[in-house]
């Protein structure tokens, strides 16, 4: 009887632990690969006034097969690496578009900048809760505080600015002088290798606008090497005898081509930039 009640026992253990092992294996079968996440490898000109904030965009891409593991819930804090004139205020994820093989995903960092001087950034670090640090390539950008005069009451966007755009080939500026004085409109300082154009000083009188498509003449190497650019300039006027800066919207170029194949070709550079 006791031989007995005990084999009835034993069978009930052995399925019970059968039950456990089949639980953890579908639950383990169940979780996705962590996916390792590449940058794209921006060729950036961020132009900014000493202490303004701006909201920069850092786009990754993940196996849309794997799991992401720069999440809110995974990350202690994200910081700029080897840079002295910004800083990070705050950050965000948002979930982008789905490709053929990739995850889109931006991680937008608004930051401030601290010190008036010309700095450039290559790498972000993310902290992880576990205490991990990884550094991740993101390109070249070239952050350029100015300490000048700053005004931003006397010019806004006009409706013809583009925030995006496929090819470097054009900068369409478009402002609204909202002052009740003319003003001179004396200089667009773009900062970047490679990248020339012309611009013609034009007086914007009270309450008028501007608008101009400035051509960018761009040795071939530099969009042979680098397919995404962001570019926010400072523009120099002049009112009353006095220069003050302006700094518009930062524009993208090349992120309204982007595919499968080109989401590649920067996944090998991120990896050859690590």
């Amino acid at each position: 009887m006791f031989s007995e009640k005990k084999s009835h026992i034993m069978s009930i253990i052995m399925v019970i632990t059968v039950l456990v092992i089949i639980v953890l294996s579908l639950n383990y079968s169940s979780k996705k690969e962590l996916g390792k996440p590449y940058f794209i490898q921006f060729n950036s000109y961020v132009a900014s006034q000493i202490n303004t904030y701006y909201t920069l965009d850092f786009v990754f891409f993940i196996d849309k097969n794997k799991e992401n593991i720069i999440t809110s819930n995974n990350i202690e804090r994200v910081e700029f690496s080897d840079i002295n004139n910004a800083q990070i205020e705050k950050y965000e994820f948002k979930n982008g578009s789905v490709a053929k093989k990739y995850k889109i995903i931006t991680l937008s960092i608004t930051t401030k900048f601290t010190k008036a001087e010309k700095d450039t950034l290559k790498k972000l670090n993310i902290i992880f809760k576990n205490g991990e640090v990884k550094r991740y390539p993101v390109g070249n950008w070239i952050f350029d505080v100015s300490n000048g005069l700053f005004k931003d009451t006397d010019i806004n966007i006009g409706n013809g600015y583009r925030v995006m755009t496929g090819k470097l080939d054009k900068y369409f500026l478009s402002l609204n002088n909202i002052s009740d004085k003319a003003i001179r409109l004396e200089k667009l300082i773009i900062n970047l290798d490679g990248i020339k154009y012309d611009f013609i000083p034009t007086t914007v009188n009270a309450y008028k606008s501007f608008y101009k498509e400035i051509d960018l003449y761009v040795k071939s190497n530099i969009c042979n090497d680098n397919l995404f650019f962001f570019i926010r300039p400072r523009i120099e006027y002049s009112k009353e005898g006095v220069i003050y800066s302006y700094f518009p919207y930062g524009v993208n170029f090349g992120l309204l081509n982007i595919n499968d194949s080109i989401i590649d070709l920067e996944v090998g550079k991120a990896i050859n930039a690590e």
